[in-house]
């Protein structure tokens, strides 16, 4: 017999939890038996106190590799990216400081992490060509480590030439890319790539804690800089985040039916993507 969710427990120890190390709030979604159930604790701001709530929307950080890394690979499923072939076949001009890097990394070694490539790509600024302009801008960049010796997290750059790629094949903007191929297909209302698309009204804003006696305080950053927005830009909600694991936990299928990736290019099965933030 399946155990019943006690979800007025692990409300209670959430919210002891936010209170030992004074986070100001959290969003709890969990997927269970094929059912979502989600809730919130704490506010929204230290600052106007408003209560977060199920609808709440983040900044997911480094989950949006994950979200990148599941619109990249359908592209592979439709034959117009190959995980193993070199980058330099979609972007012929890549390059960075290894000639041999440059001729030889491929779009799993993006998605995995073991590039080794320096984060080194200039201000790309704030524009539409941005990813385009950190790929220009790698051609000084050194090896932290050999191509494929090790995993080296890579923060913006790897996803952002991914999102290169995607941008030359599909002829559009990542932006775009992500809601015509992923938010619009799994019918998601609060999920965006971009700041300015957010519900200010719904939006948590971002803290840092640098110690328990100070507790929370507005960070500097409204939010990262759209370098990061491969890596780190996606906003949503807890339970439209659980609508993208969904398709990870039912072979590439949406609650709604829909077809997101076949299960044999799945990305549990063919590359590792960064998910922590």
């Amino acid at each position: 017999m399946e155990k019943t969710l006690d979800v007025t427990r692990i409300r209670a120890r959430v919210a002891e939890l936010l209170a030992e190390y004074r986070i100001p709030s959290a969003a709890i979604g969990i997927l269970h038996g094929g059912q979502t159930t989600g809730f919130a604790v704490g506010v929204r701001s230290v600052l106007t106190h408003d209560p977060a709530t199920s609808g709440t929307i983040y900044q997911c950080g480094s989950v949006s590799k994950t979200w990148t890394a599941l619109a990249f690979m359908q592209l592979v499923d439709e034959g117009k990216v190959a995980l193993d072939e070199p980058v330099r076949t979609y972007l012929p001009d890549f390059r960075v400081a290894d000639p041999d890097v440059s001729a030889r990394v491929t779009p799993r070694h993006l998605l995995n992490h073991t590039h080794g490539i320096e984060e080194d790509y200039g201000d790309p600024g704030e524009g539409d060509d941005v990813y385009e302009r950190m790929v220009r801008n790698t051609a000084g960049a050194r090896q932290v480590h050999p191509l494929g010796h090790t995993h080296g997290y890579s923060a913006a750059l790897g996803y952002a030439i991914l999102a290169r790629i995607m941008e030359v094949i599909d002829g559009g903007r990542w932006d775009d890319i992500m809601k015509n191929r992923l938010f619009d297909p799994l019918g998601l209302i609060s999920t965006s790539s971009r700041r300015e698309h957010v519900d200010q009204d719904r939006a948590a804003t971002g803290h840092l804690i640098r110690s328990l006696e100070e507790g929370a305080v507005l960070s500097p950053l409204s939010h990262l800089p759209r370098s990061f927005g491969p890596g780190g830009n996606v906003n949503t909600t807890a339970s439209e985040l659980l609508t993208m694991a969904y398709v990870f936990l039912h072979e590439g299928k949406a609650p709604n039916g829909t077809t997101i990736v076949s299960p044999r290019h799945h990305p549990r099965d063919d590359a590792v993507a960064g998910s922590h933030t």
